[in-house]
């Protein structure tokens, strides 16, 4: 096993919910790390990146320096896949993490709720997030205050990306909820399945009193909508999910990217 020589570099889009289940694992289990902000449009921060494969554009990527091992030099990987990601380091850093991912198809309560996050959870949400216009263009406002785009590249994102988007998220609906009118009814009633396992166990989390892989996942996917209408709305209809989702921006505060570009 091998630690980290140097925080673990985080190429990301800050709205992206699998960018967000890496981050709120990375915190729970408080790895250090800096984000990248890349275009979600062009990635031309991927392709000028140089320890990114040629060619290779789906974010999360991260850039990890792990500590030598048997005298040889420490050399930058790319790793890709938020999931992957998260194994990866676990493998590599076990015994340090409080949250562990378990292996994909896991014979574990922890891998099933890891892997309803990644099947049915973050599918519904593109469907919910640009359900109309005017959430559409709300998802987009990050980047008034992105300084790492430029002015032109700016003004592309915020007013471009929400039409196509708005596209996009009809299409999602239509096929995972049956139209935008069902979308948020859908969502709900699939949080309500984890909702009634969160009331199954004792403490503030999934399993107990501290927070999972789980936790983390599913915190981290609802954490990416931070300012967005589908966070504030499914907060309030369900305070059981407020409850937790308090509980658990209460355990990372301390947590986060030591840096940001």
């Amino acid at each position: 096993m091998a630690g980290l020589a140097a925080p673990l570099e985080v190429l990301q889009y800050k709205i992206c919910p699998f960018c967000g289940a890496l981050r709120a694992w990375l915190d729970v289990n408080g790895i250090d790390y800096v984000t990248r902000e890349v275009n979600p449009v062009t990635k031309s921060q991927l392709k000028t990146h140089p320890d990114v494969a040629k060619g290779y554009s789906k974010v999360p990527i991260a850039i990890a320096q792990f500590e030598a091992q048997d005298g040889a030099a420490p050399a930058m990987q790319q790793l890709n896949d938020s999931f992957d990601i998260m194994k990866r380091l676990t493998d590599e850093m076990g015994a340090e993490l409080a949250a562990p991912m378990p292996a994909r198809g896991a014979d574990s309560e922890v891998a099933a709720e890891v892997a309803w996050a990644y099947d049915r959870l973050v599918a519904l949400l593109p469907a919910n997030i640009y359900s109309s216009l005017p959430q559409s263009f709300e998802v987009f406002k990050y980047v008034d205050d992105e300084p790492s785009f430029g002015t032109t590249e700016r003004a592309a994102l915020r007013y471009g990306a929400p039409l196509m988007m708005y596209v996009v998220g009809g299409r999602i609906a239509q096929k995972r909820t049956g139209g935008r009118h069902k979308a948020r009814a859908v969502l709900l009633d699939e949080l309500d399945t984890w909702l009634s396992r969160l009331a199954t166990t004792e403490g503030d989390f999934r399993f107990g009193k501290d927070p999972t892989a789980a936790d983390a996942v599913v915190f981290g996917m609802l954490r990416a909508m931070t300012s967005m209408q589908t966070l504030r709305d499914v907060l309030a209809a369900r305070p059981e999910l407020d409850a937790w989702y308090s509980a658990m921006q209460q355990r990372v505060k301390n947590s986060g990217p030591i840096a940001s570009s």
